[in-house]
């Protein structure tokens, strides 16, 4: 039964805990989901769908996906009902990793692409906006810089942690920002150029042979793969996200001048795990795709639903 199901288990053992706190003492408290991971044991939709292998085996590790994580929302609903956001208490909600679920012809985790390094964060609480999105492109050990800001301890308390606190962008407190000026989706206008000197936010990204750099500019979330085998060849890949969510369209980054400028942004440093920072963008960087060499397309990513 569901009751017997081993997240079920951790959130009630963790709202058990959280009830039988001292009161007017600081309390932390993570509920560490186990799903959607295998073991895969649920394999039915809370709509009542069996999840079955009559359309395939890509269809049924869907549809058995999706199971888990209408169970981990049905859960978090619980954490919440109980626990919810207030001036007192914060809540982050996130993920280790993401799931390739057969998109580009692979499978679980440790790609390069937005399926398995993508993963959501919700956060609120305390004196985080409401109803906003934050779009500059972020990474998980953010959220440990990010909780020590909020319970006051300072980053600079911090100086070997390869991270910084996310309370600046969350608050809107721009004033208390390490950067002086963070470049979001609506601060300028689409174009092929930039025209100023900016201060963006970078993320870099690694496993095994492969390096990603994701950056935002102008508005446009760009990404730039290297060392990855596509196609039987290793090529750099560029992706305007904004415009090829599903990374359908990859171009050539040596041929143009924001491939080769985002190739430059791949520090050396950055080995296995992540990597971030902020780079400055250089006045007059061509920001057009239209100068990138096209790839032929895999034509490998799975269309259809989660089953």
């Amino acid at each position: 039964p569901i009751s017997h199901q081993l997240d079920s288990f951790i959130v009630a053992s963790g709202l058990r805990l959280w009830r039988n706190r001292t009161e007017g003492i600081p309390a932390f408290l993570e509920f560490d989901l186990t799903g959607p991971h295998p073991p895969a044991l649920m394999l039915r939709r809370r709509s009542g769908k069996l999840c079955t292998y009559e359309y395939g085996v890509v269809h049924f590790e869907r549809c058995r996906y999706a199971a888990h994580v209408e169970e981990t929302d049905r859960l978090l609903g619980l954490v919440l009902h109980e626990i919810p956001p207030t001036k007192n208490t914060l809540l982050l909600t996130s993920s280790d990793h993401g799931e390739m679920l057969w998109d580009h012809g692979v499978e679980a985790k440790t790609q390069p692409w937005e399926g398995s390094i993508a993963v959501p964060m919700i956060v609120a609480g305390l004196d985080v906006r409401r109803n906003a999105v934050m779009h500059d492109p972020v990474f998980l050990p953010d959220l440990t810089t990010t909780i020590l800001d909020f319970a006051g301890v300072r980053h600079t308390a911090l100086p070997t942690m390869n991270a910084v606190s996310l309370r600046p962008l969350l608050t809107g407190v721009e004033a208390n920002a390490e950067v002086p000026e963070k470049l979001g989706p609506h601060s300028h206008p689409r174009g092929n150029h930039s025209n100023h000197l900016h201060n963006v936010r970078i993320v870099r990204v690694g496993f095994a042979n492969w390096r990603v750099v994701l950056t935002r500019i102008h508005g446009r979330l760009f990404k730039l793969i290297s060392g990855y085998q596509y196609q039987q060849r290793h090529v750099l890949m560029l992706f305007d996200l904004d415009v090829d969510a599903h990374e359908d369209s990859p171009r050539n980054a040596s041929t143009c001048t924001l491939g080769k400028w985002l190739e430059q942004q791949m520090s050396p440093k950055v080995g296995p795990g992540m990597a971030r920072g902020y780079t400055t963008v250089p006045r007059g960087l061509t920001l057009s795709m239209a100068e990138c060499a096209n790839l032929s397309s895999s034509g490998r990513v799975f269309r259809g639903n989660l089953g």
